[in-house]
């Protein structure tokens, strides 16, 4: 006897894939529901398995999404969307490339069309949100609607015309790519009025939230550095997060190594306070307690703080982190009202393709990326173009 779990977005159907996968005389052990997924536990003789476990979860409380058959894809296209795939990038968001190239030239699919590559960073890059295009940059940015408007929206569906942006030459930034999954390089140096990824004028006290463990401390101080180093402007650092064990004395002696004040935040009035009295510097970063996002009691005491405040909230998200994990966290961090996604540990993921499908999706504008622990180095601005390269690899099979 072999004991299954098996789930679905409802309990009959997860008993449907119980009498197919481990047969119709399989014992029923333990059912539940929680979370939108029903789960059932079931037991059965080996043989009477049908097909090898699956995880069918990957998204927003949707089953997983299978793979395309290799023959669905025409054959210039198919080795870029096996490509694609491993990265991590949504079937949802693979389809669109494939009907945006065939609206501007059927002839690029075909097998060994050496523009097909670059046609197709292209138009990925020209999907990606960033903070260069967000209103405070001076750029379009999000148009009514925010994240419910759509990929496909925004490549004006049924995608039979040119996309409204350029198919020009390769810009020279791509250079920062590194190879194989397409982690950037550690190190790379953005120009200089790109760095803080808003520009000199832009907002001046930034709070970063997230999960726990996902660095938004690193980030912050590299954030900092970067200001003070390469943009010679005057910095303040608060840190609200007085529930992880030396975290503040961890962010204190940071700032005093760069010369910068530091203030404590127990309350929300610790936090104005603190605002006030940094009010002259250019730039004041905020760190705050990572709070999962199961714990709502959490997060609405720590919303608390930045209520009716004039901080721009940006939300730090793994790169690896997983499509529906990801989706229940800025379903958590929503009351945030967070302008931008930065994300973070790029380089240790296989397959943050995920994560950037989600971005395209939902058009959430993504301000910056950071690819390792040193600081200031390892942070750049979110680009399309570099992030277009990341996923669209320089080495495709014939």
């Amino acid at each position: 006897m072999i004991l299954r779990k098996v789930v679905g977005r409802t309990m009959a159907e997860a008993l449907e894939r119980v009498r197919k996968e481990v047969g119709p005389e399989a014992i029923i052990v333990e059912t539940s529901f929680a979370g939108g997924v029903a789960t059932v536990i079931a037991k059965g003789e080996a043989s009477q398995t049908q097909t090898a476990p699956e995880n069918p979860w990957r998204g927003t409380a949707y089953p997983r999404e299978e793979p395309e058959p290799k023959s669905v894809y025409p054959e210039g296209f198919r080795p870029f969307a096996e490509g694609m795939a491993d990265f991590g990038l949504s079937t949802k968001l693979i389809k669109i490339l494939l009907r945006a190239v065939k609206g501007l030239d059927p002839h690029l699919l075909k097998k060994g069309n050496p523009s097909l590559q670059g046609v197709l960073r292209r138009v990925l890059a020209g999907l990606i949100p960033t903070a260069s295009t967000a209103p405070s940059l001076g750029g379009p940015g999000p148009q009514p609607g925010g994240a419910a408007r759509s990929a496909e929206a925004r490549m004006g569906v049924p995608l039979g015309g040119v996309p409204a942006f350029p198919l020009g030459g390769v810009p020279a930034s791509m250079a920062q790519l590194a190879g194989g999954a397409g982690p950037l390089q550690a190190g790379a140096a953005p120009a200089a009025g790109q760095r803080m990824g808003v520009p000199l004028g832009g907002p001046r006290a930034v709070a970063l939230v997230g999960p726990t463990g996902v660095g938004k401390t690193t980030t912050l101080a590299k954030l900092a550095a970067q200001a003070s180093i390469h943009q010679d402007l005057s910095v303040g650092i608060i840190s609200t997060d007085t529930f992880r064990i030396a975290a503040v004395e961890q962010l204190r002696a940071f700032a005093e190594m760069m010369g910068a004040p530091f203030r404590v935040a127990f309350t929300p009035q610790d936090l104005r306070a603190a605002l006030r009295e940094l009010q002259h510097h250019d730039r004041i970063y905020i760190d705050t307690t990572g709070r999962s996002p199961k714990d709502a009691a959490s997060l609405k005491a720590m919303r608390g703080f930045f209520a009716e405040l004039p901080i721009e909230v940006h939300l730090c998200l793994s790169a690896g982190t997983r499509r529906r994990d990801l989706v229940a966290t800025l379903r958590a961090f929503e009351p945030f009202e967070p302008r931008y996604i930065a994300l973070t540990k790029w380089d240790e993921t296989l397959a943050p393709g995920e994560a950037l499908s989600l971005a395209i999706e939902r058009n959430l504008p993504l301000s910056w990326i950071t690819n390792g622990q040193n600081v200031p180095e390892d942070l750049l601005p979110a680009e399309g173009n570099i992030l277009a390269e990341a996923a669209i690899k320089e080495t495709v099979p014939a």
